[in-house]
């Protein structure tokens, strides 16, 4: 029986992923919605609609009413806006698929409402490659349409992560705030910098060059994103403070002379730490090696 699928902002970087991958599948109808006058060439979609998703539409409406599953693929504004002015027009059988970066609030949301949903945080860019890439589930409820829609994931190879909304917003501030920080940090000392970028990349070593690059995608990519994950996320706060206490706590051995101090504060605290540091100082080697000869 073939399945009735509607994308929210498909002319977006997700929704266009998830167009493309879903275009593949068998017996699958895509109805792509976006506020744009025309599906983009990036995106596959056998029926378009374009509607202000944040007022009333009665097309929209008849649209839900008909789709077995809804994938949200909005900013997060926009998301809450239309979930809140929708609610009543989603079946509680039909399955909500969202992309959110922060997963508290939508987790509550979907708790109060008792929705059929998974919400998902592709660990990585829309533009990259996804085979082997990590994504995190949150999944509500146990249904034939949530075990269907895991399976696509696993058949794209995707490494799937399952975790609690809690679990998720917590790993999330290390994994994203804490690290996007520190990157920006480092970006906003070279916007600084009395140097410019090019005299820097002509004698830059492995490690400035790929935090020069991991910047680069963050100021060429959506900021509006990079500022939800800063904002929203309940840890990021702390995370954001560990990180400068860190930092003053590396400046004070250095300024001191504390050799032991540094050596203590760099020093990883556990055999996993070591080991996993250990091998990712080795792959990370080896692709420069790779990228050398290529």
């Amino acid at each position: 029986m073939e399945k009735k699928v509607t994308i929210l902002g498909i002319n977006g970087s997700f929704g266009s992923l998830f167009s493309r991958l879903l275009d593949k599948e068998k017996q699958l109808a895509i109805t792509g919605v976006d506020l744009n006058n025309e599906v983009y060439k990036s995106s596959k979609c056998s029926k378009y609609i374009q509607s202000d998703l944040t007022v009333p539409d009665e097309d929209l409406k008849l649209l839900l009413n008909k789709s077995d599953v809804i994938i949200i693929c909005l900013p997060e504004d926009i998301a809450y806006k239309f979930l809140e002015l929708y609610k009543y027009h989603i079946a509680k059988t039909m399955l909500l698929v969202d992309t959110l970066s922060v997963k508290k609030d939508v987790s509550l949301f979907y708790i109060e409402h008792d929705f059929n949903a998974l919400s998902l945080n592709p660990m990585f860019g829309p533009d990259l490659q996804i085979d082997g890439k990590n994504i995190i589930v949150v999944k509500f409820k146990e249904t034939q349409a949530s075990t269907w829609f895991i399976s696509l994931l696993e058949l794209w190879k995707l490494n799937i992560v399952f975790a609690t909304s809690e679990e998720h917003d917590q790993m999330s501030s290390i994994i994203q705030v804490a690290a996007h920080a520190a990157v920006m940090a480092f970006g906003i000392t070279l916007n600084n910098s009395d140097f410019s970028l090019t005299e820097l990349l002509k004698v830059s070593t492995p490690p400035f060059l790929s935090l020069s690059s991991l910047f680069g995608r963050i100021v060429s990519g959506t900021k509006k994103v990079y500022w939800n994950i800063q904002n929203e996320n309940a840890y990021a706060s702390a995370v954001r403070k560990a990180l400068i206490k860190n930092l003053i706590a590396l400046d004070e051995s250095i300024d001191g002379k504390k050799e032991e101090d540094f050596n203590e504060l760099i020093e990883p605290k556990t055999q996993d730490q070591k080991d996993a540091f250990k091998e990712l100082s080795h792959n990370f080697s080896l692709q420069f090696k790779q990228n050398k000869t290529k």
